[in-house]
Formats: C-alpha cells, sequence, structure tokens
C-alpha cells in the first residue's frame, strides 16, 4: 500500500479522507482537474439526471466509487482493478490519482505506461520491509521475496497482476536474501503463471505485505509467449527429463502430443479392463476440513471405470462437517475411519494404508479430481511396465478456472526427482507389498512426505513414469493446504537429509570391485585441494591394484608439483609434467598415451570426486549395454552453482543437482515409453568424468586438440563415436561424481595474460597461440576468424 494509504486516520480513513462523504477540497481538487469532463460525464451516464445530481456530485458520491470514468483520459474501472490498495481503501479513483497516485507513477488508463518506481517508504512504519520480483519473460514462473529486517519468520505476500490475485507465503529458501542479512532466508515466494499472462502484453504486477498491505514493489511487465519446445511424442519424452512443465496456451505439437497421451490411457485401462482376475486397488482419501470440496473428490473414486476398488476415507480430526458429508455417501465401496483428533496428513495415510484390504494402493486428496479411467490406465501401465510402483502426470487447474493452466510430467529421471518432486501422490500408485516393506508415510516429516515416500519406492521396487494426464490437481480451492503453510518449508531439508543418509549406507554396502584393471588420465592445472580429493576418492581401488592413476599436470605452482612429485615417488600416481598450460586435450592425449596399453580409460576432471561404486557401475555398463562405448555418471553439481538451472531449468538451486542430462545440451537420443529410471543413450557428454573403452580409443584416435584444445573436443569425439563407428554413449545414473566449482578455471580467470596459457585463449577463444601451434604443428583453419 502506498504511504498515502498506510497512515490511517479519523475513524479508519486514509489522510483523513471519510469513505463515505468527499471533502470539498476533493470537489474542488476533481473540479480543476482536466481529467474530469461534466459534458462527458452527463451525456456517458443519463440515468443521472434522474437522481437530482451534477456530474460532479455524482462522481464523488456514486461513480467514482463503482469505477465510472470522469472523463475520456481516466479509466476509473481500470485503476480500480489495477490497484488493490485504493480498493481496500474505498477511495474515488480519480482523488487518489490526483493527490497520491500521479506521483507514484500509477497508471491512469490500460495504454498508459507509467515509470516502474517504488513509493516512498512510510516514515511512519513500525517494519523494515523489503522484497521484490524477479520476472523473466521467458519464464512462465513469477517469482520474488519479502521480509522484515530484525523478523526471522517468514510472512505472507499479496501479488496482484493487473489488481488481481492472491495471498501467498514467501518461505522459500534464498541464499541472497539470507547473504543480506534477513533471518534464515526462508522469504521467498514462486508462482506459476496461468495462461492469460503469457501472451506478451504489457501487464501491471505489485507486490504486497499481506500483514500491513504495503506496496513493496510495483512493475510494469509482459511475459513472451511460452517456447513449446518439442514437437512429437518421441521428443517430448526426452525433454521432459529435464523440463515436466508444459504451459497453456498450447499449439497444435502440443496438442498432438497430449492427444497421444489420451489414446494411451484408452489402451492400458483396456489392457487393465482385460485381466482375466481383477485385483482390487484401494484409495486412501485423508479429509481435515474439506466439507465444501470433499464430495467432489470421492465421486471421482467412486465414477471409475475400474470395479475392484475400495475408497477408505480418513477423517483426520476435522472440525466442520467434512465427516457428515463422507457418511451420507451411500456406497458399500467407502469405508471410513474416524481419527477422533487430528494427527496429520501421514499418519491418516498410514491409518489408510493399513486398513486397505487391495494389493495396490493409490492416494487422493480431498481437493483434487480423476479421470474416470485413472486407477485402470494406471494399473494397465504398470503391469505392461512390470513395475512395483508409477506414476504419471497430472494437470493443474487454478480455483474455479475452466480450463487448466499447466501441464506437468516428467518422465523418470531420478537425479531430477532427488532435486525437486515432480511426482504428485494423486497420480502415484504402488503395490501394497512395497508399502509394507518402505514402511508407509514418515509421521515425523510434516510437509514433503510424498516426495519422501516416491523416493523410497523407487529405492526398493521397481518404479515407472507413464505418459499419462488423468489427474486433475487444483490450486486455491481450499485454504488449509498443506503446501501453503511457511512453518513446514524447513522440511524440505529433512527430505534431503534423509535421502544422503540412505545413499550413503547404499554406497558403504555397494561392491567396488572391478572386473579389470583401468587407468584414469586426469589432467590438472594448480587446484591443489580439489586434486586431493579427487585422488582420495579412487584410493581404494587403487591400493586394491585395479587402477592406475595416471596424472598430467599443466605448469602448475610449487605446491602442487611437490605434492604429484611425492606421489609418484611413492608409486601412488603416474606423473608428466608439461612446461606450459596445454589445455585440457592435449593433456587427456598425454595421458592417455603413457597410461598401460589395454586398459580402459576413466578421463577425470581434477575436481570430479567419483562415488565409491562408479568405476564398477561405469565399467559394467561399458561391457553389457549395447553398442557401448563410453558410460557416463550422475554429473552432481554442489548446491548454488549458477549453471544448474542452464541444464535442469525447474531445479532447486538449494539443492545438489544431476545435469549430465541437459536442457541445455539437448543430449538425449532415446527414452522407453514406460521408463523405470535406468541407463539413456545421449548424443553427447561432457569430458568432466566419463569411461571409455579402450577398443574404441584405439579405433577412433586421440581427441581433436588442433581444433578444440580446452573444448569442443568432447563433441567432436561423440559426434565421431556415433557416426563414423555406430557406436553408442550410455548415461549410468547407478553411477554418480560430484563436480566441484571450477577453482583452476576461476584462478586462470583472475591471472589473464602469459602468452598461450591465458585465459582469453583458453576459454573464450579456445585457440593456440602462434608459437605454440607452430611448435606442435598445428594450423589455425580459415572459419576460425576474428578475435
Amino acid at each position: 500500500m502506498s504511504s498515502a494509504l498506510a497512515r490511517l486516520a479519523g475513524g479508519g480513513a486514509p489522510r483523513g479522507i471519510s469513505p463515505a462523504i468527499m471533502s470539498p477540497d476533493d470537489a474542488a481538487l476533481i473540479a480543476a482537474s482536466d481529467l474530469f469532463d461534466a459534458k462527458w460525464y452527463a451525456a456517458r451516464y443519463p440515468d443521472i439526471a434522474r437522481l437530482g445530481l451534477t456530474p460532479l456530485e455524482h462522481y464523488l458520491q456514486i461513480g467514482g466509487r463503482v469505477g465510472r470514468d470522469p472523463g475520456p483520459n481516466f479509466d476509473g474501472a481500470h485503476y480500480l482493478k489495477l490497484y488493490y490498495d485504493v480498493r481496500q481503501a474505498g477511495m474515488n479513483a480519480l482523488v487518489h490519482y490526483l493527490r497520491f497516485g500521479a506521483a507514484e507513477g500509477r497508471l491512469p488508463r490500460p495504454t498508459d505506461r507509467g515509470p516502474s518506481q517504488l513509493p516512498a517508504a512510510d516514515p511512519d512504519a513500525e517494519v523494515e520491509l523489503s522484497g521484490a520480483l524477479d520476472l523473466n519473460a521467458d519464464s512462465p514462473v513469477l517469482q520474488g521475496w519479502l521480509a522484515a529486517r530484525g523478523e526471522p519468520g517468514s510472512r505472507r505476500v499479496r501479488v496482484l497482476i493487473d489488481g488481481e490475485g492472491g495471498s501467498y507465503p514467501a518461505d522459500i529458501f534464498r541464499a541472497d536474501v539470507r547473504a543480506r542479512g534477513y533471518g534464515t532466508g526462508h522469504h521467498g515466494f514462486r508462482l506459476t503463471l496461468g495462461a492469460q499472462y503469457l501472451r506478451g502484453q504489457t501487464h501491471n504486477v505489485e507486490l504486497y505485505d499481506e500483514e500491513s498491505g504495503r506496496l513493496v514493489e510495483r512493475r510494469s511487465f509482459a511475459w513472451s509467449r511460452p517456447k513449446q519446445r518439442f514437437r512429437s511424442f518421441d521428443d517430448f519424452l526426452q525433454r521432459s527429463m529435464t523440463e515436466s512443465l508444459v504451459n497453456a496456451p498450447f499449439e497444435e505439437p502440443q496438442r498432438r502430443v497430449f492427444s497421444q497421451m489420451d489414446r494411451l490411457a484408452d489402451r492400458f485401462a483396456a489392457a487393465a479392463l482385460a485381466l482375466p482376475e481383477r485385483p482390487r486397488i484401494s484409495v486412501v482419501m485423508p479429509v481435515y476440513n474439506r466439507a465444501g470440496i470433499v464430495g467432489d473428490a470421492i465421486a471421482s473414486v467412486l465414477a471409475q471405470t475400474w470395479p475392484e476398488l475400495e475408497l477408505v476415507v480418513v477423517n483426520d480430526g476435522s472440525r466442520d462437517t467434512s465427516l457428515e458429508v463422507v457418511r451420507a455417501v451411500d456406497d458399500p465401496r467407502v469405508k471410513i475411519i474416524d481419527l477422533g483428533q487430528n494427527q496429520g496428513h501421514s499418519a491418516a495415510r498410514n491409518a489408510g494404508g493399513r486398513a486397505a484390504t487391495g494389493e495396490f494402493v493409490a492416494y487422493l486428496d480431498s481437493d483434487n479430481t480423476w479421470d474416470p479411467r485413472y486407477l485402470a490406465a494406471m494399473l494397465g501401465a504398470l503391469m505392461e511396465g512390470g513395475a512395483d510402483a508409477v506414476y504419471s502426470g497430472f494437470w493443474i487447474w487454478r480455483g474455479d478456472e475452466t480450463a487448466p493452466t499447466t501441464m506437468r510430467y516428467g518422465h523418470y529421471h531420478r537425479g531430477a526427482l532427488e532435486n525437486r518432486n515432480f511426482a504428485d501422490l494423486n497420480c502415484f500408485m504402488l503395490r501394497r507389498t512395497l508399502l509394507e516393506k518402505i514402511g508407509g508415510f514418515a509421521t515425523e516429516l510434516r510437509r514433503f512426505v510424498d516426495h519422501d515416500l516416491v523416493l523410497r519406492a523407487g529405492e526398493e521396487g521397481r518404479m515407472i513414469s507413464a505418459p499419462l494426464t488423468l489427474v486433475h490437481y487444483t490450486i486455491g480451492r481450499t485454504d488449509n493446504a498443506v503446501s501453503e503453510d511457511p512453518a513446514l518449508t524447513p522440511f524440505r531439508r529433512k527430505v534431503q537429509d534423509r535421502l544422503a543418509t540412505r545413499r550413503a549406507a547404499a554406497l558403504a554396502r555397494a561392491p567396488v570391485a572391478l572386473d579389470r584393471p583401468v587407468s584414469a588420465v586426469i589432467p590438472n592445472w594448480r587446484a591443489l585441494p580439489d586434486l586431493r580429493d579427487c585422488l582420495a576418492a579412487m584410493e581404494e581401488l587403487r591400493v586394491r591394484g585395479d587402477l592406475e592413476v595416471v596424472v598430467v599436470d599443466n605448469d602448475s605452482g610449487p605446491d602442487t608439483r611437490e605434492f604429484l612429485r611425492a606421489r609418484a615417488a611413492e608409486g601412488r600416481l603416474r606423473l608428466m609434467e608439461n612446461e606450459a598450460n596445454y589445455g585440457f586435450t592435449y593433456a587427456v592425449n598425454q595421458g592417455a598415451r603413457l597410461a598401460r596399453p589395454g586398459r580402459d580409460l576413466m578421463i577425470l576432471n581434477n575436481d570430479a570426486i567419483l562415488a565409491r561404486n562408479a568405476l564398477r557401475e561405469l565399467q559394467r555398463a561399458a561391457d553389457t549395454l549395447p553398442d557401448a562405448a563410453i558410460t557416463v555418471p550422475r554429473q552432481l553439481l554442489p548446491p548454488y552453482q549458477e549453471t544448474i538451472r542452464a541444464h535442469m531449468p525447474e531445479a532447486d538451486r538449494t539443492v545438489a543437482c544431476d545435469v549430465t542430462l541437459s536442457a541445455h545440451h539437448d543430449n538425449i537420443v532415446d527414452v522407453p515409453m514406460l521408463h523405470d529410471g535406468g541407463p539413456v543413450e545421449l548424443r553427447y557428454a561432457p569430458f568432466f568424468a566419463i569411461y571409455l573403452r579402450r577398443d574404441v580409443w584405439n579405433l577412433t584416435g586421440p581427441l581433436d586438440a588442433e581444433q578444440g584444445r580446452h573444448y569442443r573436443s568432447d563433441w567432436l569425439y561423440c559426434d565421431l563415436i556415433r557416426r563414423v563407428h555406430g557406436k553408442r554413449i550410455w548415461y549410468v545414473p547407478a553411477a554418480s561424481a560430484v563436480h566441484k566449482v571450477q577453482a583452476a578455471t576461476e584462478e586462470l580467470r583472475r591471472t589473464r595474460g602469459g602468452g598461450g596459457a591465458s585465459f582469453d585463449m583458453m576459454f573464450r577463444k579456445n585457440r593456440w597461440d602462434e608459437a605454440t601451434a607452430a611448435d606442435l604443428g598445428y594450423r589455425r583453419p580459415v572459419w576460425d576468424l576474428g578475435d
């Protein structure tokens, strides 16, 4: 809210202005303004003559409050729609504009574009508020933050677009906000825009503090039409592994894909209904104070085409008439459990799971609904995929809108799913035996319990994804959605902590022995701490004799050389020292020549840390996957890496993220229609950590150091392997490697200069200086022009 509306006086009216009677000063102000035209007003609204009022009297007492225009150059309805604080205060639109709005840059008409500026801070405000809108023309997500100095807790925001919007929790963690000294940093918000805002038109966007009503930021902004990146069903499956959201408006390529998904639903449902024996499916539905909407959810379950079902409704201590609404449903398939008092949705779902008698269990929240084919289609996909669990996609509806704004489906990518959940519980089904094995929902988690359960199901059973969209997920139909409780945000970290604990335990149990020895080739330039970590991660295999480590040092400093020479003297690695920084590619070729012949090669950055079992998994994949030439692990970027979202646009940057499958590289060749999260064929893999068969190296030859001194050579090598030799590159998610921040690159950036070893020559131009090129017998190609 503006400073003018923030200070209340005289029984709550802004700046002494009564919401019922306008002062003589207001009348004089309007009469003197060229925005009020009495003749135009009388002609435009002839009904005022019947009331015996002059145009000015009518506008002051009635017209301005209902949004009538005072003249052709001021749009009263638009002004009230645009500015929530004016509506809330009950002010006459033109009075507000003349006294405050014009100075604050507000818009008198839709076609006008005032400056994007903030109103002056309110000197009487008790709380120091700060915040911002983060708007990206190419993203359908509206982000921002709001925090109060000195208050550690989260606040709620009101976000309005063209005067319409709602209230949201500002509780998402942001490191940049914490760095500014605002509490724990849990002050961000993130909203997905509806299709009506994604058409390239300019909108007025406002951010308010919900508690005080103060306006924090206002901007005029235009979002571009969404770039739908897929044009076929195959393309959609591949791209959905890195980008799960498809936003309206939907164009013909997207409609073709949706049609295919609809036909698949028919096919899977028919296959399930044709089973000679139809297993029972138990549907668990927890309910807490949802009397007004639970009936829709129940009706969608009872309308399922799958006949063998039971609906277990668990009343979690509702204080409204939810239990009475459920009891009024006259259907023998409905089973009611009343917990008596509120125990939380995890306990409620566990109670429903214990009462379930079906061979399969599915879940539906009381504010969502299913397509009638949902259960049959999900069961048909699960059976065809030979799986223990299956998830699909869903449509996102906002409030009472008549069309969905977004479709979300992510083909099974374990790394992406571990980073951020897109397998919603409402589109998830599993065998009851698997549910019992994993122990149900974690009651110590009050939020993100679905994410935790789905991850554990994928670890303990065979889980697949099915490209179906038969779930209608609604936002804004209820005011007690758990996702809107800011106090529950810390449980996101608890889910990640639980995942890390399970992963560490699994790695400790994992076998590491190789079927045959391997030579690891590590090009190096400075970054001694990273190099130490890289070598330490492989020490167990080196001791066993399964691993030879070859380091090619590109003229690092004295400390690094001393460390490497000591290790070489102890027989712990083989070392080649260069007198200049020749870059990554040349050093890899040197290392491969130095390595013992006949051994497969593990090419590794000096800032890559292999997981304990990674070499074994990569080697076995290279021996068993069809036509394998190169196998690559998950490339885990640590939290807050700037490049995470270039590869995974929807990633949570506060969590480590696997970026081997990359939207930036567009490197996925093909995936099965029902995918279990296993190996995926790639067209390209960055050579930060790759396993390369020696026979392929002998066939293809060394990397192209002449035209790819530091980068590009991995692309060229991948193309040769695939197109010339007919071999394949495989992503192996069972293996992983952490790719740390590239300290060596940043150090070289800070120490520019040095001729051929400079940052510009190596990283920006990817080129050899003339003297070094002459020594190596390299030529500069005619297409490598300019600086």
